[in-house]
């Protein structure tokens, strides 16, 4: 497990470290190549970092230094060499910031501890757009000759003074009013989620929160989705007749079963009769599925002779659980009985696979797939894919320049909405099943997620990041 090394000590959620005495960096393979080439880079480039400005006698004397360089350059530089890997995330966050009046100058990102919940994210990446502004205006060698200035200087105001000529205050005051110009041309005609549909929850006014992944109640009238609004993941239940939600707090009622939910593909399904709730999550550095039982309160994990397993999904009958399962650091799609017997691996390609999805049959399942075949983005994107569980054929459904992910099929089985960024922003797009032409149903300033039908197919509910948050919507599947 990625927790377990003798190099650092490390926690759940860390992507890579980079250790400067040794110069030894760990990464966590999610599976995905686009995700590793991106982390490799940016968790490298740390090391010629450090490399530069703690090499030589008395390393450890040097290494007292780490406190005088801003984590804005040490973070946005390796984000910058990344490339465009994370682009449509970086421009989602910036790009938000900006135009929410939530942007976080660089004076006050010499460290990044007094940030925010989901704020260090949007530290990196305007950390990232400085390097990148300066490598455009002032020429790319700036960019290492800072790394090495620095090394002989004791604040980033003279380096920066002596290497381009302006100081922090100013760099600041550039890139804030550049970015207010980039941004103010390509929001023109954009929109703010609450024109695609009603906003359902709210954050407490204090802390941004995330609240994703919805996934309703057979009879239509109660959702469940994934909450950060105390402190780390639960699962909540929204009820639409009362407007309200309410945590289960599994977490605190399992504490020696469960530590940690993961949010990852399509986290969370609701059995057939309502009674059951499936989810991943971890426990003592394994992963598990969970059936968490509403009647009774109770709390079943499922084990699997597998690495990780996550992105599960209950069959329209109940009588089985597809999800995505990691081994040897290949993710593939397998199925069980709903008891987590009978494991049948269905999938057996090198191919990142995620975002599960059973058709209402039963007979059909959806799926994304990375592939090596990029386009306009980067070299790997994803791509939506179907596999018949009679004959086992897979049909790619979905090629669009960047990614498709994170599917919903209406009840009916006719259509599917679906998670595209070929603008460079995450979108909803509606497509007929199976020969449609994909069409784009929204068009927001932030991005919007995790569509999911509701189950009479009259309402599409997703999730949309707007001022720095995550929040449930309910909107209307012909709205355009």
């Amino acid at each position: 497990m990625f927790e377990q090394n003798n190099v650092v000590s490390v926690d759940e959620g860390t992507g890579g470290v980079t250790e400067a005495f040794k110069n030894r960096f760990l990464v966590f393979n999610d599976g995905t190549q686009a995700w590793l080439e991106h982390v490799v880079t940016h968790e490298f480039t740390h090391v010629v970092q450090f490399n530069v400005l703690y090499n030589g006698f008395w390393k450890s004397i040097r290494l007292i230094k780490s406190i005088l360089y801003p984590l804005w350059f040490m973070e946005g530089m390796p984000e910058y060499t990344s490339g465009n890997i994370d682009q449509v995330q970086g421009e989602m966050v910036v790009r938000d910031a900006v135009t929410s009046n939530t942007y976080l100058p660089l004076t006050e990102l010499h460290g990044f501890n007094h940030v925010k919940p989901h704020q260090v994210t949007v530290a990196y990446k305007i950390g990232e757009a400085a390097i990148d502004y300066i490598a455009r205006e002032y020429g790319r060698d700036k960019v290492g000759l800072l790394l090495s200035n620095m090394a002989e200087r004791f604040d980033m105001n003279s380096t920066l003074l002596e290497t381009i000529g302006i100081s922090l205050a100013d760099l600041d005051k550039k890139l804030h009013e550049s970015l207010e110009e980039k941004y103010a041309d390509e929001t023109a005609n954009l929109k703010e989620p609450e024109f695609f549909g009603t906003s359902l929850t709210h954050s407490d006014g204090i802390y941004p929160a995330f609240n994703v992944l919805p996934a309703f109640f057979p009879d239509g009238g109660k959702i469940a989705y994934i909450s950060d609004l105390e402190g780390f993941n639960e699962i909540f239940v929204y009820d639409l007749a009362l407007s309200r939600s309410l945590p289960l707090n599994i977490q605190k009622k399992f504490p020696g079963k469960l530590e940690s939910i993961h949010q990852n593909g399509s986290a969370l399904s609701i059995s057939p009769d309502g009674r059951y709730i499936l989810f991943a999550g971890a426990h003592e550095q394994h992963d598990y599925l969970y059936l968490y039982d509403l009647k009774r309160n109770k709390l079943k994990r499922l084990a699997y002779p597998l690495d990780s397993v996550y992105s599960p999904q209950f069959s329209p009958d109940g009588q089985q659980i597809a999800f995505i399962g990691m081994k040897e650091g290949i993710s593939d799609v397998y199925i069980s009985h709903s008891d987590g017997r009978g494991l049948k691996q269905l999938t057996d390609t090198f191919a990142d696979e995620n975002d599960l999805r059973f058709f209402p049959d039963g007979k059909t399942l959806l799926f994304s797939r990375e592939t090596g075949e990029g386009t306009t983005l980067r070299d790997y994107e994803r791509d939506l894919w179907s596999l018949s569980l009679e004959t086992g054929k897979e049909t790619r459904l979905t090629s669009l320049p960047g990614d498709e992910t994170q599917p919903a099929i209406a009840p009916s089985g006719k259509e599917i909405v679906f998670v595209g960024n070929a603008t460079g922003i995450n979108n909803l797009y509606r497509m007929d099943y199976p020969n449609g032409q994909p069409v784009q149903m929204t068009q927001v300033i932030g991005g919007n997620f995790s569509p999911v039908y509701s189950p009479d197919g009259q309402d599409l509910f997703f999730v949309s990041y707007r001022k720095g948050e995550e929040q449930l919507y309910k909107g209307i599947p012909d709205h355009s």
